[in-house]
Formats: structure tokens, sequence, C-alpha cells
């Protein structure tokens, strides 16, 4: 229990700290009506025929930003760095969330 306490010390010592700061971007919504579009593949077709017929809509799309961090995290386990983030995101290319992607699994941080 003392660990935790102490852990729980640290965590919010370090995040007191940055206070203040501005972040590299903001992580706003994307267009709160956009969705992911319509499906692209016979797998995409079938998981959202399931959903139409479970009564579900697709989920809205996230902004870049929170696509880069999720896509890092789950694909390499780790977070862009600043100059990573601020390429992606100044990025205007219709299909640059399909490049990170593949950009991130040819680096050596994926393991098959």
């Amino acid at each position: 229990m003392r660990a935790r306490g102490l852990c729980l010390a640290v965590l919010l010592a370090a995040g007191a700290g940055l206070r203040g700061q501005n972040p590299v971007f903001e992580s706003g919504p994307a267009d709160p009506q956009a969705t992911a579009g319509t499906p692209s593949g016979r797998i995409d077709e079938a998981v959202w025929a399931g959903l139409a017929q479970a009564g579900f809509k697709p989920a809205l799309l996230c902004s870049d930003a929170v696509f880069l961090r999720r896509a890092f995290l789950t694909v390499i386990g780790t977070l862009p760095t600043e100059a990573e983030a601020r390429a992606f995101l100044e990025n205007a290319s219709p299909g640059k969330r399909a490049e990170l992607v593949e950009a991130l699994l040819q680096r050596d941080e994926f393991a098959d």
C-alpha cells in the first residue's frame, strides 16, 4: 500500500509542473457529423451489416491528433515525438492516416 501511495505522489508531483504549458496540438473533435465513411471491403461490409442489424451506427471519426496517438500506441507501443506529431498534423494529404499506419508497420519497434 505504501508503494502505491508513493507512486501516486510521484505522478501528481510530475503532473503539477505541467500546468500552464501549451500542448503541441489541440485534440478537439473532428467534424462532429463525419463518420467513418462507407465500407471499404467485404469484411467491412459484413461488420457494417451486423452493426446495422443490431441497430448501431458507425462511430464518428476521431480527430487527427487522437488518431495519431492511438495509432502509435497500438502499433508500436509508444507516443509520437513532437516532430512526428507536427509533421502528421500539418500534412494535408487525404490518405495520411493509411500512410501513417503503413509507416509504423515498417518501423523496428513493430513486432509481428
